[in-house]
């Protein structure tokens, strides 16, 4: 796993391939799992270092115990928001021509985003410079996504980049429609 991981991460154009002749469904969860709950700790770890150095303003015990619950929640959230992200981009790579399956392109996108969230996520830790950096990991996550989709679903990679371009829309969209929501709420 750990090894897919990286092929597909550093090397996605040689790598993706051979993934794609075993790519499923069950496989992609494993990868989802497995990278949110290494990441969840090195989150753990963080906000704990942080916790420990701002003890002087008196968190309460209750506070740090919650805090498991919390990051077991956000594992939960972020995994279902990449499985219904991943429908989408799913069903917009249908309309445009794909022939690939759901569980494939899930397993496909789903091994060099493992890699990018951890690194991300130990990128976060750095004061100042690391979201930022960890921005730019995000960013390059987008061209072995593009690759993936693009061996998933065999097509060019403009349908493959519209593929994902959508959802970005989509969400966009939506973020739209809440602030609106919020902005007549405080009216």
């Amino acid at each position: 796993m750990l090894n897919e991981w990286k092929e597909s991460f550093i090397s996605p154009q040689n790598s993706l391939p051979k993934i794609a002749e075993k790519a499923n469904l069950k496989d992609g969860l494993q990868h989802l799992f497995a990278a949110h709950i290494v990441t969840s700790i090195i989150y753990f770890f963080a906000i704990l270092f942080n916790t420990l150095m701002i003890i002087f303003f008196h968190i309460s015990p209750e506070t740090i115990m919650v805090l498991p619950i919390f990051i077991l929640m956000i594992i939960l959230i972020q995994i279902m928001l990449i499985l219904i992200s991943n429908g989408i981009i799913w069903l917009v790579a249908k309309l445009l021509g794909g022939k690939g399956g759901y569980g494939a392109q899930l397993h496909m996108t789903s091994a060099p985003l493992a890699l990018t969230l951890i690194i991300s996520g130990i990128l976060t830790i750095i004061p100042f410079i690391g979201p930022i950096m960890g921005i730019v990991v995000i960013l390059y996550y987008l061209y072995p996504m593009t690759l993936a989709i693009r061996e998933t679903h065999k097509f060019s990679t403009l349908k493959a980049v519209l593929s994902w371009l959508i959802l970005v829309f989509v969400y966009f969209f939506i973020l739209l429609f809440l602030i609106l929501i919020l902005m007549l709420m405080r009216r």
